[in-house]
């Protein structure tokens, strides 16, 4: 009978401990050509949830780019508790980024090729932008960039289509169906694409 109690018990911990995991593809598109893939994983656990974003695309300017953007972010109880991006030029370190919670304020840290920045945030962030990759922003009406440590204007513009604003007038338009994210044009710096979710045009 004790050893019955064990199993039971032990059977159980591992039940509520179960990790709830979620991962979308995207294809990263400019026109009709298929340039990178984004690949985005949530994964909850208790009071903490785990998104990642791996981007890799490839683009042919002047001469071949390839970029890769490596994110993780970490909500504890629906709040920004730590961020980490790097950004990889033709396979080398072109910036990274830091987002620690220190006590009622956030440190943000960030190394790139051609300067330093460092910031403390005392405003709370509750909608960083990689959930816009999961979760439509139907309450919110602002993002926090990880990569850049300030906030964008989020504002809805038609049912279930949003634009995200930074303070220098780029506009990211994301769209939305049941909820999901289905597809999104993005300007990022070095070249402008959309990214669309593989299934919505498989």
């Amino acid at each position: 009978m004790h050893v019955f109690f064990i199993f039971i018990f032990a059977l159980s911990t591992a039940f509520f401990h179960t990790d709830l995991e979620e991962t979308i593809e995207f294809d990263i598109m400019r026109g009709k050509k298929v340039v990178g893939e984004l690949v985005a994983k949530k994964i909850t656990r208790g009071n903490k949830t785990v998104y990642t974003s791996y981007t890799e695309a490839s683009i042919t300017m002047i001469k071949r780019v390839t970029m890769v953007y490596d994110f993780q972010v970490t909500m504890k109880n629906g709040a920004l508790f730590h961020a980490d991006t790097k950004v990889i030029m033709n396979k080398k370190l072109h910036a990274t980024s830091k987002v620690r919670l220190e006590k009622n304020r956030y440190h943000f840290l960030k190394n790139k090729t051609k300067g330093y920045k460092e910031a403390y945030i005392d405003y709370p962030i509750d909608y960083p932008a990689i959930l816009l990759l999961f979760d439509e922003p139907k309450t919110f009406n602002a993002s926090f960039s990880e990569e850049e440590g300030i906030f964008h204007d989020l504002e809805r513009v038609a049912d279930h289509v949003y634009q995200k604003t930074n303070p220098k007038g780029k506009v990211n338009e994301y769209h939305y169906e049941d909820a999901r994210l289905s597809k999104a044009t993005l300007d990022a710096g070095f070249f402008q694409f959309s990214v669309v979710r593989k299934e919505e045009h498989m």
